[in-house]
């Protein structure tokens, strides 16, 4: 079974930073990765209910409380970077994996 997952970022050029051909390949290996990378105004109108794995590094999308209820699979959060507080707490609340 491959977990759902989705790349969520507002900034593409950090995402190709980080996630290099061979990372992609990996998460596309053991995931059920949604192409391309999912904006937040994108994540906004799309079915994310389930979701149960996303991956981000800077440029991370600050999710309200709603938007993470919108995704009741939803069980981690990869971040390839640095300092989470802005926007991990909501999540955490969830029980969500940082």
């Amino acid at each position: 079974m491959k977990y759902k997952a989705m790349i969520l970022n507002n900034n593409p050029k950090n995402v190709d930073y980080v996630y290099g051909p061979e990372q992609l390949a990996k998460i596309n290996e053991i995931t059920d990765l949604q192409p391309g990378i999912v904006s937040h105004e994108m994540f906004k109108t799309m079915d994310v209910s389930k979701v149960e794995i996303i991956f981000s590094t800077w440029g991370m999308v600050s999710l309200t409380d709603e938007e993470i209820a919108r995704m009741p699979k939803l069980k981690a959060v990869f971040y390839a970077a640095g300092a989470t507080d802005y926007f991990a707490r909501p999540f955490l609340h969830r029980k969500v994996k940082v």
